[in-house]
C-alpha cells in the first residue's frame, strides 16, 4: 500500500526513513527531514507492516512532500529497503533510520559539496545521539560529536584494500545510509547484481561495499550532516556485544530465508565483532557483483577459513569478550584447520581510548565532544538536533578559535540555548 500526499516535481533528494513498529522514535525523526532549510527533497516512509499508529504518526504531518508506504506483511530488512527505493524519484538518495535525524542544513551543505567537488558519492561520520531509553547506561543520554571543516576526497580502491587488510572498519566509508548516493552509482549496482542493490542481510554495509566497488572515489565531508540515534530498538544500539551481534544476524537472516551456520568462524561469538562478520558481507559483496578474486577491481580476499582467520587474527583491538577468550578461540579454530599458530604471537592490544567530554589534537584543537545530553539541555532528538546544529555552525564561521578552549560549545552550555 502506498499513499503519496503530493506528486510534485522531481526532487533532488530522496530522504527513505524505513520503519517497524517505533512510531514513537518516528515522531521525532520526521520532523528533522521536513525542517531542512533546503527543502528540494521527498520522504519515503517505508513501514514494514507495523502494527503500532506509524500510519497516524507519518499522516499527521500532512506535508506533500512525504510518501508513505506500507506493505501487508513483514518484509526482510533489505527486502524492506529495497522497496522503498523503488518509489524514489530524487537524483540523490539518503537512509536514515527511524530514530535518527538530518542536521537543519544537511542537504544545503550537501549540495555545495557536491557542487564544488562534482562527487557521486558523499558521506561523513554522523553525530550520535543515546536515547534516554537505551538498554546500556554507558550510551543513555549521550551526545557525540566529531568536528572539522570541509571535505576530503578518498580513494575507493585504497579503502577496500584497507577493509580486506582489517586496517579500518565501515564507518566513514561511503554509505547510503547516512549518506547521499547519486542515482548513478546505484543503477550501476543494479546491472552488475541482477537488478538489486539491496541484497546483504546487512543492507547499510553491503551498499557501502557496493558503492566502493562502483565508484572510482568518494567525497567525506569532515562536518558530519546527520545523528545517529540509537535507540532501544535499533540495530546500533544493539550490536554492542558479538552475542548481540550473532543474535540481530540469525533475525536479518531468518527474515530473509538465508542462514550464516555455514560462516565456521565468522559465527563465533567470541569472534564475531562488526569488523569480522564484515569479512563475510564483503565475500558476498564481490561474488554478487561478478568481480572475480583476481580482477583489477578487486583487492586481495580472504578466499578461505583459513585466510579469514588470519584476517580476524591482526586485529583483536575491539573484542566485546575478554582476551583469554578470543585468544582461545583463535587457537581452537587454527587447530581444526590444521594451521601452525604460535600462541606467543597473540597479544592484548592497548586499551582503547574511550573519550569523555572535550577531545582536542596534538595542536591542541578541538576535535570532539562526548557528553551526556543533560549538559546541553538534551532530553529529547529534536533538542539534540538544535544543540549540534548550534555548536557546527559555530565551529563552521570560525574552526580555529577553538584552540585549547571550550568555544563554540560552552556558549551552548552556559546559555542552554541554539546561537
Amino acid at each position: 500500500m502506498a499513499l503519496m500526499l503530493n506528486s510534485a516535481a522531481m526532487p533532488t533528494f530522496s530522504v527513505i526513513i524505513p520503519t517497524r513498529n517505533r512510531a514513537r522514535t518516528l515522531r521525532e525523526a520526521i520532523p528533522t527531514v521536513l525542517a531542512q532549510t533546503d527543502g528540494d527533497l521527498e520522504v519515503i516512509v517505508q513501514d514494514n507492516a507495523s502494527p503500532d499508529d506509524t500510519r497516524a504518526v507519518v499522516l499527521s504531518f500532512d506535508d506533500p512532500r512525504i510518501v508513505y508506504r506500507r506493505s501487508d506483511h513483514p518484509l526482510s530488512m533489505h527486502d524492506n529497503w529495497a522497496a522503498a527505493l523503488e518509489a524514489a524519484r530524487g537524483e540523490w538518495i539518503i537512509v536514515i533510520g527511524d530514530d535518527d535525524a538530518l542536521l537543519p542544513d544537511a542537504c544545503a551543505q550537501a549540495k555545495k559539496i557536491i557542487a564544488a567537488t562534482g562527487a557521486r558519492l558523499l558521506t561523513w561520520v554522523a553525530a550520535v545521539y543515546g536515547w534516554p531509553c537505551h538498554d546500556a547506561p554507558e550510551f543513555r543520554n549521550m551526545v557525540q560529536v566529531l568536528l572539522g571543516d570541509g571535505w576530503e576526497e578518498i580513494s575507493c580502491r585504497q579503502v577496500l584494500e584497507e577493509l580486506y587488510t582489517r586496517r579500518r572498519g565501515w564507518i566513514g566509508a561511503p554509505s547510503i545510509y547516512h549518506g547521499f548516493v547519486h542515482r548513478s552509482v546505484i543503477d550501476t549496482a543494479r546491472g552488475r547484481a541482477g537488478g538489486r542493490y539491496f541484497f546483504d542481510l546487512q543492507p547499510d554495509i553491503g551498499a557501502t561495499l557496493t558503492n566502493l566497488f562502483c565508484a572510482k572515489e568518494y567525497v567525506k565531508s569532515l562536518e558530519p550532516l546527520s545523528i545517529a540515534g540509537w535507540s532501544r530498538g535499533s540495530n546500533g544500539g544493539r550490536g554492542q556485544t558479538p552475542e548481540a551481534m550473532r543474535a540481530m544476524l540469525k533475525r536479518l537472516a531468518a527474515e530473509a530465508g538465508q542462514t550464516i551456520e555455514s560462516w565456521t568462524v565468522l559465527s563465533d561469538t567470541r569472534l564475531a565483532g562488526m569488523e569480522t562478520m564484515m569479512l563475510g558481507t564483503l565475500a558476498n559483496v564481490r561474488i554478487t557483483l561478478g568481480i572475480s578474486a583476481d580482477s583489477d577491481a578487486a583487492p586481495p580476499v580472504p578466499a578461505d577459513e583459513r585466510s579469514v582467520l588470519r584476517c580476524v587474527m591482526r586485529d583483536p583491538g575491539g573484542i566485546s569478550v575478554p582476551f583469554d577468550e578470543w585468544k582461545q578461540a583463535i587457537l581452537e579454530h587454527a587447530e581444526r584447520l590444521e594451521m601452525e599458530i604460535d600462541p606467543a604471537t597473540l597479544v592484548l592490544p592497548p586499551a582503547p581510548r574511550h573519550h569523555a567530554g572535550f577531545s582536542a589534537d596534538g595542536e591542541g584543537y578541538l576535535r570532539q565532544i562526548r557528553l551526556d545530553a543533560g549538559r546541553l539541555g538534551c532530553n529529547s532528538l529534536g533538542d539534540a538536533v538544535q544543540r549540534i546544529a548550534a555548536i557546527l555552525r559555530n565551529y563552521r564561521v570560525n574552526p580555529a578559535a577553538v584552540r585549547s578552549s571550550l568555544w563554540p560549545v560552552d556558549p551552548v552550555l552556559r546559555r542552554g540555548q541554539c546561537l
